[in-house]
C-alpha cells in the first residue's frame, strides 16, 4: 500500500526553517551560558566527584553543539532546494503549489527537542547541588 504524503504551503516550509534555526541558536547560546557555569565550578572543585560530572555535562555539551550543527545543517539545505524549487515557477504558481511536508526534520527537531531538554534538567540538578 502506498503512503499518502502530506503537501504544506511553501510558507509553512520556510516558517519552520526559521523557527527551528532560531530555536538552534538560542539553544548554542545557552550551551554557552552553561559552559561558563562549568569552569566557575572547575575553578572552585577539585574533588573527583565533582570533576567527573563536569567532564560528563562537558561532553554532553559537546555532542549536543554537534548535533545542533548538523540539524542546522540539514535545515539549511532544505531551505536551499526549496528555493530552488520555487526559482522555477512564477509567483502565482509559487503561491499556489504544495510541496512535500518534511515530516523527517519535523521529527529530528522534536528529537533533539526532548534529549537537550532532558540534559538540561540534568545540568540544572547537578547545579543546584554543586554551586
Amino acid at each position: 500500500m502506498e503512503t499518502m504524503k502530506t503537501q504544506v504551503p511553501l510558507r509553512q516550509l520556510h516558517l519552520e526553517h526559521e523557527i527551528w534555526l532560531n530555536e538552534l541558536s538560542f539553544y548554542k547560546d545557552e550551551l554557552k551560558l552553561f559552559d561558563r557555569y562549568l569552569l566557575d565550578l572547575v575553578a572552585k572543585n577539585t574533588g573527583k566527584d565533582i570533576l567527573k560530572s563536569i567532564e560528563h555535562f562537558q561532553n554532553q555539551f559537546i555532542r549536543q553543539k554537534e548535533v545542533m550543527d548538523e540539524l542546522s545543517h540539514d535545515i539549511r539545505e532544505h531551505e536551499k532546494w526549496v528555493v530552488q524549487k520555487v526559482n522555477t515557477l512564477n509567483p502565482v504558481q509559487a503561491e499556489k503549489t504544495r510541496f512535500t511536508d518534511h515530516v523527517g526534520y519535523r521529527e529530528n527537531m522534536d528529537d533533539f527537542k526532548k534529549v537537550y531538554a532532558a540534559m538540561k534538567k540534568e545540568f540544572l540538578d547537578f547545579l543546584s547541588r554543586a554551586l
